[in-house]
């Protein structure tokens, strides 16, 4: 598929998920598996580990998700010169959002982050206060 056909997942933030090199040209990311889940029952260390994102200053934002129902938890894999990072993303579920991504299991998608919230340099290698506690 070449870039031109490639399906992009959008994001709004640059979030501590993120592998650091997810910018690079030289980067891909493969989806490689989509689940839904209820809301209810995901482990609240890990709704922290997917939706903390540095707005300014050190300050830790969270993407808000729907407090019941239905989500998707979205499996990546990003890779780049050897680096290697598997990550998630959490997304609302509609019966089309889950067909759509499982179409693209196995398929190289682009990741756009459409602004606010950069990680600066400073908070780029660090790891959220939360993830620290949990080890």
């Amino acid at each position: 598929m070449s870039n031109l056909e490639m399906q992009t997942i959008k994001f709004s933030h640059e979030y501590y998920k993120m592998p650091q090199f997810i910018n690079e040209k030289t980067s891909s990311t493969i989806i490689i598996g989509v689940e839904k889940q209820r809301i209810e029952k995901i482990n609240s260390t890990f709704l922290h580990y997917d939706t903390v994102f540095n707005i300014r200053g050190g300050v830790e934002e969270y993407f808000p998700l729907p407090k019941k129902g239905d989500v998707l938890i979205i499996f990546l894999f990003s890779f780049n010169l050897g680096e290697r990072h598997i990550w998630t993303t959490i997304r609302r579920w509609t019966p089309r959002k889950e067909a759509y991504y499982k179409d693209l299991i196995g398929q190289r998608v682009r990741i756009e982050i459409k602004g606010g919230g950069d990680i600066n340099a400073e908070n780029k290698n660090r790891i959220c206060r939360l993830c620290l506690e949990c080890g």
